[in-house]
Formats: C-alpha cells, sequence, structure tokens
C-alpha cells in the first residue's frame, strides 16, 4: 500500500467539501500569522495550503519583495488554490511574489536553509509522521528562522468533532480510524521534548478555542469525504440512526444557546 498515494487521493476527494468549511480554520490561521513577523522575512513557505483561503492574507501580510511559496501533497487541492487567489487578486495590478505547488512536508524537494518563516496551519496533526515533517522544517529554515504551526488540541474541548465521530459509533458504524488527529496536541509537554529534540528553541506554545458554526445533520453529509459518505449511505436504518443522535446533540446545543467548539494548539518557534 503507499501510504502517500492514498493521502493525496482521499484530499483529490475531499477538495470540493473541506472548501466549504475551511472558513473556520481562517480563525486559527490569523491568530498564527499575527506571531510570525511576515514583513521581516525574505522567503516565505506555506506548507498545506489547502484550498488557499489563508494565501490573500499572507500575501497582504508579506513585504512585497519577499517571496511566498506555498505547498501541498494533492493537484487539485492546488488548483483550487490557485482560483482563489486569482479571485481575491483579480483586476488587482499587483505583483504577488507567490508560487504555488506540489510537495509533500515529509520530504520537500527544497535546499537547506531556503526560508525564513515556515507557517503551517492545521495540517501537522493530519499527517503519518509529525516529527518528520517538523525535521523537514527543521532543515529548511534557515538560522534564526521561525516556525508556526497549528494543530488539533485536547477532544474533550473539541465537540465539533468529536460529536460526530461518537453519533456514528452509537449508530454501529466502524469507520476508517488509522490515525488519531488529536494526538499530537494532546498534550504540550510531549510537544515541547519533540522540538527541543530536533533543535528548535524560543517557544511559544499554548491553547486556544474557536466556535464552530452548528452544522445540520444534511450539512455534514455534504461537507465529509466521498469515501465516508459511502460507508454511511450503504446502510440506510444505521444512517437514519445517525442522523437522529447528531440532531439530539445539535438540539442540545440549541437548548443551550451554544455553539461548537474547536480548540487547537499553537506553536511558534525558532531555529
Amino acid at each position: 500500500m503507499d501510504i502517500k498515494k492514498d493521502i493525496e487521493k482521499y484530499w483529490d476527494n475531499f477538495v470540493d467539501g473541506y472548501s466549504q468549511i475551511q472558513q473556520n480554520p481562517l480563525i486559527f490561521g490569523m491568530q498564527l500569522v499575527n506571531f510570525m513577523k511576515l514583513e521581516n522575512s525574505e522567503c516565505i513557505l506555506d506548507a498545506g495550503c489547502g484550498p488557499g483561503m489563508m494565501i490573500p492574507n499572507l500575501i497582504m501580510r508579506k513585504s512585497k519583495h519577499s517571496k511566498l511559496i506555498t505547498v501541498d501533497i494533492s493537484e487539485k487541492i492546488l488548483e483550487s488554490a490557485r482560483l482563489t487567489v486569482q479571485k481575491y487578486f483579480n483586476n488587482m495590478n499587483l505583483e504577488l511574489n507567490w508560487n504555488c505547488q506540489k510537495e509533500d512536508v515529509e520530504q520537500l524537494s527544497f535546499q537547506n536553509e531556503s526560508f525564513d518563516r515556515y507557517y503551517c496551519n492545521q495540517v501537522i496533526h493530519l499527517i503519518p509522521d509529525p516529527q518528520q515533517a517538523l525535521r523537514e522544517a527543521y532543515r529548511v529554515l534557515k538560522p534564526q528562522g521561525i516556525l508556526g504551526f497549528s494543530v488539533w488540541g485536547r477532544k474533550q474541548n473539541s465537540d465539533y468533532f468529536t460529536v460526530p465521530s461518537e453519533c456514528l459509533k452509537q449508530a454501529g458504524y466502524q469507520m476508517p480510524n488509522n490515525h488519531d488527529p488529536f494526538a499530537l496536541g494532546e498534550d504540550k509537554q510531549t510537544l515541547e521534548q519533540m522540538l527541543n529534540q530536533i533543535g528548535f528553541r524560543n517557544q511559544i506554545i499554548w491553547y486556544s478555542t474557536i466556535a464552530y458554526d452548528r452544522l445540520t445533520v444534511n450539512d455534514y453529509l455534504s461537507y465529509i469525504n466521498p469515501a465516508n459518505l459511502a460507508i454511511i449511505d450503504a446502510d440506510p436504518d444505521k444512517k437514519q440512526t445517525f442522523q437522529n443522535f447528531y440532531q439530539q446533540k445539535i438540539d442540545e446545543k440549541v437548548i443551550k444557546k451554544e455553539p461548537f467548539y474547536h480548540e487547537c494548539l499553537f506553536v511558534v518557534c525558532q531555529k
């Protein structure tokens, strides 16, 4: 089995749904970029740019002379990112000094010490070997370069993602789960030790929580990856049971006048 090909296929299939829900992670991205002093950089890497919702902000925050390179493992995701930037800067006579290309963050093609900023929002917790991705970040950063990234935080503070999973399990589904996206952000101390071993210093590490929209059941089913939706659709009785459980959770939030929540762990550090 080629894990990287499977990952690429997953995101190729998920680009439309992910583009619709990526507005919420923008808040995390804005918080992260405020710590990174992009205006003082010469060359910036956006590792795992997704459909490009943050790229216009990165372009506007950097100096016009600094270069921004945005990368992702999925060519279809990159196509979406290019369209996002084109739409945002349409009819503006600006020199963006920006490039978009396909890369694997665990094995980047760039030479050592190529960048003075490495920005990565909501990505590293999703890849097979986060530690290898951080080693690559260290390798491509210049001395004194700044790494800034965010990952999912603690499960108990992220019901936006845990509630659907729990409802699927209650309905009797056994969904594919080879990777726990919460593992990296569950414990600040463990992540701090990993960064120390790689060589990063001057670390700032903090948790932050934002409110997410209360999705309807139909919204959730329209946003999830098609491969997972096929599993749900294969058993109409279980699907109806899942929908009932999920609607109960939504109703509880409505009674409490609360949104769903998602917590992330932020890291800014220096090579």
